[in-house]
């Protein structure tokens, strides 16, 4: 068969096949339709891979039996109360995470000092550096996950985390301080990267956008999460947990008519994000385009405490009150853009009787309009130095943009790619994390030559460059996805 043919994907039927994709809608799983009266009919070779065939294509689709479905074990079929506290554990992992990422900036004179350096290049370092961690991360996290499953990576996140936290914490020197700070990087890609990847292991794809918004939101103390951890997490990994139902040995956990041995499986493996990353074009481009966003983030993030404390005199704990505008929108989208997206997503799946990845596209139009619309006017509120207000409430609609970019994406590439979704997410991450671990260091040199209003216009033009490519992706992502030339064996 090739990419243009309808591909059924026995183990995952509201998400497409991740090697083999189909140009169709996928059927809506609440439709107790028939399916031959609702499609053409087929031919015989179609007829066998919908039910259940191997497909010669997809090397790596693991084996279903066919009561799993409705196996209590099946993640999907777990109470809502258990998926949902597994989700509130990850969300709450994930959010400190990302605090940390950036937390200690209003602090960062302080901080500088204590490290005997008054580098304002390095000052940034200290923020982008933990991005040099979310680089080298997936390539480990993402193949280990799918190899043994999601609850031991986590496990071992929680450790390094808490520890590196800890020596961050202590550091005398600037050296020791940057390493453990890329290590700790390195340590919470795992929370980033899996959360999305649980949720898909979890959640049909009509509820799935809600709950990848949610990840995004909830903070409470890391150190005591992983007792937490210990005693509410579960694997969730389907073909991890149909090799323990069907009493195989762990080390053999990818199956095509036969079984491959523990040095195959890593090897195909670890070169999984890598193969998606050159040989499908779609999850660079998405990247790419993310990377954008997020180095803008990051950006503001390594600066906004800054600029508020040598613009209108905040101290340290008011500088804090300069994140107010961030979090309002980051709070505003995590709100809207889940419900907005799993509306959206029953509205066409009731019209087209089913759904496609692309249709979790179209809000990225919006993000790409809203970040430059906020980036002139934070920039140029600051320039003219305004009540401190009104930058805060321009940064919320650079908030906005941001995650009405970050969050399609993500959502489209775990529909996309279900069974791979942490490394189909890590691909686009390694790209992403890149940017924003290097382009922030430019952000106090241009701010310095250009001023805040001509350097945040600098960054709003750029941004601009996003609206074509958003409308870009939505017109033809569908096509690039399911070209056949772009399939590679998973």
């Amino acid at each position: 068969m090739t990419g243009a043919q309808r591909t059924v994907v026995p183990d995952d039927p509201d998400s497409y096949n991740a090697t083999n994709s189909s140009p169709h809608r996928t059927s809506n799983p609440n439709d107790n339709t028939s399916p031959s009266s609702q499609q053409e009919p087929m031919s015989k070779a179609e007829d066998n891979e919908g039910k259940g065939a191997p497909d010669s294509n997809n090397a790596t689709a693991p084996v279903q039996s066919p009561d799993w479905t409705d196996d209590p074990s099946n993640p999907r079929n777990w109470p809502a109360f258990r998926k949902w506290t597994i989700i509130g554990l990850l969300v709450a992992s994930n959010i400190i995470a990302a605090i940390c990422s950036t937390a200690f900036e209003p602090a960062l004179p302080s901080l500088m000092s204590s490290l005997h350096s008054g580098s304002s290049s390095l000052a940034s370092f200290t923020i982008s550096i933990y991005s040099l961690g979310y680089v080298l991360g997936p390539l480990f996290v993402a193949p280990v996950s799918e190899i043994w499953g999601r609850r031991y990576v986590l496990y071992c996140s929680f450790v390094a985390y808490c520890a590196t936290l800890a020596v961050c914490g202590a550091s005398k020197n600037f050296a020791l301080f940057i390493v453990f700070r890329a290590i700790q990087g390195f340590a919470g890609i795992g929370f980033v990267l899996l959360g999305p990847a649980v949720v898909a292991d979890l959640m049909p794809v009509e509820t799935r956008g809600l709950s990848l918004s949610v990840m995004s939101a909830g903070p409470v103390v890391l150190g005591a999460m992983f007792p937490v951890a210990l005693l509410i997490f579960r694997e969730t990994y389907d073909p991890v947990l149909q090799a323990r139902r069907k009493e195989v040995s762990e080390k053999v956990t990818s199956v095509r008519q036969g079984q491959l041995n523990i040095g195959n499986a890593l090897a195909l493996a670890w070169t999984r994000p890598l193969k998606l990353l050159f040989l499908a074009p779609i999850v660079p481009l998405l990247g790419l385009y993310s990377a954008v966003t997020h180095s803008i983030a990051f950006i503001c993030f390594a600066t906004v405490g800054t600029v508020f404390a040598d613009e209108y005199g905040f101290g340290p704990g008011q500088s804090g009150m300069a994140y107010f505008g961030l979090t309002s929108g980051f709070i505003f989208c995590q709100i809207s853009l889940g419900h907005f997206s799993d509306w959206y997503i029953r509205r066409v799946s009731l019209k087209h009787r089913g759904t496609k990845p692309e249709d979790r596209l179209p809000p990225i139009f919006i993000g790409a309009t809203l970040l430059p619309i906020g980036l002139f006017w934070y920039g140029w509120s600051l320039e003219a130095h305004t009540h401190w207000i009104v930058p805060i409430v321009g940064s919320a609609f650079i908030a906005m943009g941001i995650l009405y970019t970050y969050l399609p994406v993500q959502m489209y590439l775990v529909d996309s790619y279900t069974t791979f979704a942490s490394s189909a997410t890590g691909a686009a991450t390694i790209i992403r994390s890149l940017c924003a671990a290097v382009i922030p260091l430019s952000a106090n040199p241009m701010f310095q030559r250009l001023g805040y209003g001509w350097g945040n216009s600098l960054l709003a033009f750029i941004a601009l460059g996003g609206v074509p490519v958003a409308l870009l992706l939505i017109r033809f992502g569908e096509r690039i996805r399911t070209n056949p030339r772009f399939q590679p064996s998973l």
